[in-house]
């Protein structure tokens, strides 16, 4: 099992970017069709395979990110999963927006070195009526989004029966996850110092 974290706890106070895959829209606003709960895709048999196999945590290895807090008490962070020549297979990215109330978990399902399918799971506290969201993409060869289809629910516990509809196909960004992952632009650290509370040792960064 790898990690990033040091022996030691981590408090690390950074800038970060906003949620990865954009403003999130609204069930009226967007551009959505009721259409039949058998939503299919050209491929669906091989991805809902492939989705299949990752989600079976037994056979990957967990890689995790540092934790990164805001100074305004947004949150960061990551989780991979990768196979026997340590590639990635799969990548967890969960966040939360102190301003908005805005939270949730983004997942990708990623094959060579490209991701294939996503799926955004967060709840819009920014709507007149807050829901709670999910929306699953599937990507071509050059990681375009060539099929969504999305969900909605006033609770979470209701989500999972909630319908999908279908929805514009629309790309969210891997970026963010994999600079937190890697510890890259924004979420690069630098040594501030030790620190402690008398019974633990910190490594401060930031």
């Amino acid at each position: 099992m790898k990690t990033l974290f040091s022996p030691f706890a981590v408090l690390l106070t950074v800038v970060f970017l906003a949620a990865s895959c954009g403003s999130p829209e609204t069930p009226v606003d967007s551009e959505s069709e009721t259409v039949s709960e058998d939503l299919v895709y050209e491929g669906q048999e091989e991805i809902d395979a492939k989705i299949a196999d990752r989600d079976d945590f037994a056979k990957w290895d967990p890689l995790n990110s540092l934790i990164y807090t805001h100074t305004d008490g947004s949150t960061r962070d990551a989780s991979a999963f990768l196979n026997k020549k340590e590639e990635i297979v799969k990548l967890l990215f969960r966040f939360s927006e102190t301003q908005t109330g805005i939270y949730g978990e983004l997942v990708f399902y990623v094959e060579n070195g490209k991701k294939f399918a996503s799926r955004e799971t967060y709840y819009d506290n920014t709507l007149k009526t807050p829901v709670f969201v999910e929306r699953f993409t599937v990507y071509d060869k050059n990681e375009k989004p060539i099929f969504t289809k999305e969900r909605f629910a006033e609770y979470e516990m209701d989500l999972e029966n909630a319908v999908f509809k279908m929805a514009k196909a629309k790309d969210c960004s891997i970026a963010e996850a994999l600079q937190v992952l890697r510890e890259e632009g924004p979420f690069e650290t630098t040594f501030q110092g030790f620190a402690s509370n008398g019974e633990m040792e910190f490594v401060i960064v930031g």
